[in-house]
């Protein structure tokens, strides 16, 4: 067998393992009164780090630029998806169709003006029925950090919510 034909199968091989843990997860998105939100986002992990891409879809690349620095920075508390490729948007009447890792459990939903959110979690056993997530008014969180040891807030760190 060629080096090729090896490469070919171990190639393919990868890619069905990795479509293998992914699943489909369908539901619908709507408002505090049960009414349908329309073109809300719907993904399993956000960015409140501002802006990550520039209006030409371009990387800010906070290393290269003065001027990414500072729009990255304007932006900090803004929610945007993590990646666009692994969320959805949903229709008119509020439905969507999102792939995610079968490990996830959890997805948020933001309106298009990033005013309401809402969590939606699949229940064990219960991982194929369509999942609703309403929708209601988001709040900023504000805090602090100190490391134990020293009494000292870190020079930087990351909080994951």
């Amino acid at each position: 067998m060629s080096r090729f034909a090896c490469l070919a199968i171990v190639v393919l091989i990868s890619v069905d393992m990795v479509r293998a843990d992914e699943r489909e997860v369908h539901g619908r998105v709507v408002n505090e009164a049960g009414q349908p939100v329309a073109g809300a986002a719907v993904a399993d992990f956000w960015s409140g780090n501002g802006k990550r891409l520039h209006d030409d879809g371009t990387p800010i690349d906070r290393a290269k630029s003065k001027d990414d620095v500072h729009l990255l920075w304007q932006h900090i508390g803004q929610m945007e998806l993590f990646s666009a490729e692994a969320a959805a948007k949903t229709d008119a009447q509020g439905f969507f169709t999102v792939k995610m890792d079968r490990s996830c459990h959890t997805l948020l939903a933001m309106d298009a003006a990033r005013q309401c959110g809402g969590l939606g979690t699949l229940q064990k056993g219960q991982e194929e029925q369509p999942l609703e997530i309403r929708l209601g008014p988001l709040v900023h969180v504000r805090g602090t950090m100190q490391c134990s040891q020293t009494n000292l807030p870190p020079s930087w760190c990351i909080a994951d919510v």
